[in-house]
């Protein structure tokens, strides 16, 4: 795997990121589970071109608060398609993560691309930003109540989970006008 990964195969390097954040322990091999290992494999899958590490590096300096070099990465991630990477970058405008200006309209428009490649939390915070902005700019309930009808029919039969429920009501509170 390693000659791999030197010849310049990212996706191997990902896997072996993959083996290290989740740990692996079974009757051929023990692997411990490793934060800093895993960065280091997904880092460099980035670096191969690898969009999946691209993803996975982005989100890891994410969680360390490393907000340049986290963007840095979500957006060349969001650039090859990565759905998850337009859902994450979305959290810079929406709170003023790493400096960036809060902009309600921006995030709208990286939670569209969320949506568009089936990330549902995309569907639901998208909608409960319309719902509860302090900003009455930000703000249209008959907007979100239609992105929570569209959440709705991706479940099917099943029910969604109560996180999602809970936007549907601040919604259906917005558009009825409760204080």
């Amino acid at each position: 795997l390693l000659e791999k990964v030197h010849n310049g195969d990212g996706e191997v390097a990902y896997f072996i990121g993959s083996l290290f954040k989740q740990g692996v322990d079974n009757e051929y091999q023990t692997i411990p589970q490793d934060n800093q290992a895993a960065q280091h494999w997904f880092e460099k899958s980035a670096e191969l071109g690898y969009a999946h590490g691209m993803y996975e590096t982005g989100l890891m300096l994410y969680r360390d608060k490393k907000w340049q070099a986290a963007k840095k990465w979500l957006q060349q991630a969001a650039d090859v398609g990565i759905g998850d990477a337009f859902y994450r970058l979305a959290y810079f405008h929406v709170y003023g993560v790493g400096g960036e200006a809060v902009d309600c309209q921006k995030a709208y428009d990286l939670f569209a691309q969320a949506k568009i490649r089936g990330v549902r939390y995309a569907y639901n915070d998208w909608a409960w930003m319309l719902a509860t902005q302090p900003d009455k700019n930000c703000r249209n309930g008959h907007q979100a109540l239609k992105i929570m009808a569209e959440l709705e029919s991706e479940f099917g039969r099943q029910r969604m989970p109560w996180s999602m429920i809970d936007t549907k009501a601040a919604v259906l509170a917005e558009i009825a006008d409760f204080n």
